[in-house]
């Protein structure tokens, strides 16, 4: 199995990537994908098993989370009032 990510987006996640590769000679099954992807974009399920989640052995603990959801200005009636353009 491949997977390929920058030196930035595995410091961003607390990933550990030399000891991916260390851990690059494990036997592999598909059904791991949905499980270290999760983690990845700071998605949490009871669906989640950490023993198929090919990252959790090389994840640090204090695991930073990262947002789906972009930014969305606020806007009040004090804003709208002003003519603000949505």
């Amino acid at each position: 199995m491949l997977f390929w990510a920058s030196p930035d987006f595995y410091a961003s996640r607390g990933i550990n990537d030399n000891c991916l590769r260390t851990a690059s000679d494990r036997d592999l099954s598909h059904d791991a994908i949905f499980h270290s992807l999760l983690p990845l974009f700071g998605i949490e399920t009871s669906q989640y098993q950490e023993q198929l989640d090919l990252f959790a052995t090389c994840r640090t603990a204090a695991e930073p989370r990262v947002s789906m959801v972009a930014h969305q200005p606020r806007v009040d009636s004090s804003t709208l009032a002003q003519g603000a353009k949505l």
